[in-house]
């Protein structure tokens, strides 16, 4: 389990590595790796107060961060502390946000190449 938390957490850190420094570093960008962090942290004491039946973090806010900018990371960190796979519901949600943010993506990177960067 270890192993591959830390491989996972290696993926991440290398792909937010790449992004940023092939990118200006801006408050956008800035903003961006907070709310992965966010994101991040509040699926990790979810799982945390599940295991213990306390108040949860709403779904609802876990979305919301998602759809702020951090669905990958919803994604990746769910799938190495196992947090939210079974919930079909779930799921489908986290999956259209990441499908509207590629598309949100390939706009803008087909925007960027047409102005010329």
């Amino acid at each position: 389990m270890l192993r591959r938390t830390v491989f996972w957490l290696g993926w991440v850190v290398v792909g937010t590595a790449g992004l940023v420094y092939g990118a200006e570093w801006n408050a956008w960008w800035a903003g961006l790796a907070v709310v992965n962090v966010v994101t991040a942290v509040a699926y990790g004491w979810d799982k945390a107060l599940a295991k213990h039946v306390w108040w949860r973090v709403p779904e609802v806010t876990l979305h919301l961060l998602e759809l702020m900018g951090g669905a990958v990371m919803g994604w990746i960190v769910g799938e190495v502390i196992r947090h939210k796979t079974r919930d079909v519901r779930f799921r489908r949600w986290r999956r259209g946000i990441m499908g509207l943010q590629g598309i949100g993506a390939a706009v803008w990177l087909g925007w960027r190449l047409r102005s010329g960067g």
